[in-house]
């Protein structure tokens, strides 16, 4: 039974063999149907394969341009940084030449007292950095105020316009002399001070005056914005100051030795 089925595949493979061997090939109208779906599928194929590389192409350059916007903003920031550090030393060396050879520290203004009747600022550097009270503040060649309290790390500046602050005062190239305090707003009031011959005039830049006792090196403190009509029993003027220094838009501040 075996040997006859053995018999039986042979000759059914030999049957196959010369079947194929024989066989005519495939008709040309077969090849030509079969021809364009191979050439679609090959076409699809490639465009499949193309935009697969480019969604990974674009997937690519969006993290790039990611990592490069970041590394610009870095490289901004730094260039930002290292602007405001020359400008602030170039700053300090005008107080050096023009105001005061000695500068105790270059600070930055961190707070301003919320207190809406004071005019208190806030400042990184204290007695670690050689601060001490009574120490007048600047920007540029303007007075800010004077450093009233001190902290390891820290200093409270009194500004111009703070009433708890007084400042002797003068009229430049007028003369005259007279203390000055803060008042509510913005503006400092000198009182009773500058003689009645004495020409002043909104405009006039008002600067330091130790003649009444004080600790400020010669610098601008601000214009005249009023002068009030003299009382029958006035001895002197009274006038309105506006300071030169904006205090809510101060970022840096010298701190200068007494002088």
């Amino acid at each position: 039974m075996t040997s006859r089925l053995s018999v039986l595949v042979s000759i059914i493979l030999i049957a196959c063999m010369l079947a194929t061997r024989f066989m005519p090939p495939a008709p040309l109208a077969l090849s030509s149907g079969i021809s364009p779906i191979t050439s679609v599928v090959r076409r699809a194929a490639r465009n499949v394969s193309a935009a697969v590389n480019s969604i990974i192409g674009q997937r690519d350059l969006a993290v790039e341009n990611t990592s490069l916007r970041a590394r610009n903003d870095e490289l901004e920031g730094l260039t930002r940084r290292q602007s405001a550090y020359v400008k602030r030393l170039e700053q300090a060396a005008g107080v050096r030449e023009t105001i005061s050879p000695a500068i105790v520290a270059i600070a930055a203004v961190v707070a301003a007292d919320p207190t809406p009747l004071l005019s208190r600022l806030i400042i990184d550097k204290g007695q670690a950095d050689g601060v001490t009270e009574r120490m007048p503040v600047v920007s540029g060649q303007n007075l800010v105020g004077v450093v009233m309290e001190v902290t390891k790390h820290s200093a409270t500046v009194w500004t111009l316009t703070d009433p708890g602050l007084t400042v002797g005062v003068s009229i430049a190239g007028k003369g005259g002399r007279a203390a000055a305090h803060g008042v509510a707003g913005s503006l400092l009031r000198a009182d009773n001070f500058f003689p009645a011959d004495l020409r002043i005039q909104p405009g006039d830049v008002v600067v330091t005056s130790n003649a009444l006792g004080g600790i400020f090196p010669l610098v601008k403190v601000g214009t005249v914005a009023r002068v009030l009509p003299m009382g029958i029993n006035t001895l002197g003027q009274t006038m309105f100051i506006q300071p030169a220094v904006n205090v809510n838009g101060l970022e840096t501040v010298y701190v200068l030795k007494t002088s």
